[in-house]
């Protein structure tokens, strides 16, 4: 039934490259915020909708663009994602409008909604399922690389070059992405074309353990899209006191940390057989972490650094949740299924980009910087890491309800 060709594996390196790229433009902000408050003259919760903005299509987009592939294949829906990626990305940069700003972030969003996703069918379609867990964990790791370059090397480029010329690099460097996408990447044959829109929806909507994946990943993800890929910059910079630059190697820690532990998770469960036990070890350890870096300036630089790098390795075990949701759905629905769980999570970061922003201006001192922007204090700043410690906490408690099904694929 499976056999895995050149072609197949070249398939799924192409979509792993386009998610790896959808990251880096979704992560972009975090090593942006001062020069996009200075340049939009914006608080802190505006900055908040602003990187927000992508997350709204990408998660209202991630159940009808997993239907999408189920029904079409992913060749075809990644190419044209690819040119909507870039189109926004252009929308951005070439804004003095704050409100036209977020309607290309929007579409980013739009572009990038189905990315993961279309990396998942193409496991699903061509990879037999004993390797399924091991390719979630890969194309995990290549978006958490993506997020790392989002960090230092990005930053050096914003510093250098100013963050719209960033941009248009990579925006240009989608065009170069596209029509790779379009000749290489193979769809299977058997699409699901009988299979209706409303039928994949309720079958998978109706299912109340995708919902808690879906609502549990999302808390233990949190680290990266609440913290990492926007306010986690910010905050090191006031705790150390140095420059974006050097704050991005610390917060690009958490991404080589979940680069690392994303394929290592799946072995850890096959040892201990179990994949609830995993995340249960995932849920303690993160809560347990960051509450250490709420009080990061008790530690040194170097400490907090290999902090978020184990904070990050733990959040591995999140991509667990993909595994347990293709153990219960029949194949046809697959990729429906990882968009509704990957709707709540990126519903999570949605959510608390600007509820941190809003804890951040809600206990502001008043303080403003020369060029008119708001300047935080480090109380401020905890305030809103420990909001994400006690999200992590309801996560853990979440997981008494979910059913592990480690038997079925063991």
């Amino acid at each position: 039934m499976f056999k895995i060709s050149f072609a197949h594996i070249l398939s799924l390196v192409l979509a792993s490259i386009f998610y790896f790229y959808e990251v880096i433009l979704r992560v972009s902000p975090s090593v942006m915020t001062e020069q996009l408050m200075e340049h939009f003259q914006i608080s802190a919760t505006a900055l908040g909708f602003l990187s927000t903005s992508y997350y709204i299509s990408y998660s209202i987009l991630q159940i009808p663009g997993g239907m999408i592939i189920d029904r079409f294949g992913p060749r075809r829906v990644i190419t044209l994602s690819t040119l909507i990626c870039v189109i926004g990305t252009l929308i951005f940069c070439s804004q003095d409008n704050f409100y036209l700003a977020m309607l290309g972030r929007a579409l980013i969003g739009v572009g990038s909604a189905c990315a993961f996703i279309s990396c998942l069918r193409i496991a699903t379609d061509n990879f037999k399922p004993h390797y399924f867990p091991l390719i979630v964990g890969l194309a995990n790791m290549m978006g958490t690389l993506g997020a790392t370059f989002s960090s230092k090397p990005l930053a050096i480029i914003v510093n250098q070059h100013g963050w719209q010329n960033a941009c248009i690099y990579l925006a240009l460097a989608g065009l170069v992405l596209m029509p790779a996408i379009w000749i290489f990447v193979k769809d299977n044959k058997k699409e699901n074309s009988a299979t209706s829109f409303l039928e994949a929806f309720k079958n998978i909507a109706q299912n109340k353990q995708i919902w808690l994946l879906g609502i549990i990943a999302g808390f233990l993800f949190l680290p990266v899209t609440a913290f990492a890929e926007l306010w986690g910059v910010p905050y090191i910079m006031k705790v150390y006191g140095i420059d974006n630059q050097e704050a991005s190697k610390a917060t690009v820690m958490i991404f080589i940390g979940a680069a690392i532990g994303s394929p290592i998770f799946p072995y850890i469960a096959h040892t201990i057989k179990s994949y609830k036990k995993a995340l249960f070890l995932c849920a303690g350890l993160v809560a347990t972490l960051f509450t250490l870096i709420a009080f990061a300036y008790k530690f040194s630089y170097l400490q907090t650094f290999f902090i978020l790098f184990l904070t990050g390795f733990v959040i591995g075990a999140e991509i667990l949740v993909f595994t347990i949701a293709r153990n219960i759905t029949a194949d046809k629905y697959n990729a429906t299924a990882m968009g509704f769980i990957n709707a709540l999570i990126s519903f999570a970061g949605l959510v608390f980009q600007p509820i941190l922003g809003k804890i951040l201006d809600i206990s502001w001192s008043g303080e403003i910087a020369e060029n008119g922007v708001r300047i935080y204090s480090l109380d401020n700043y905890q305030y809103a890491i420990l909001v994400l410690v006690a999200m992590f906490i309801i996560s853990f408690i979440m997981l008494f309800f979910l059913k592990d099904n480690y038997s079925k694929t063991a």
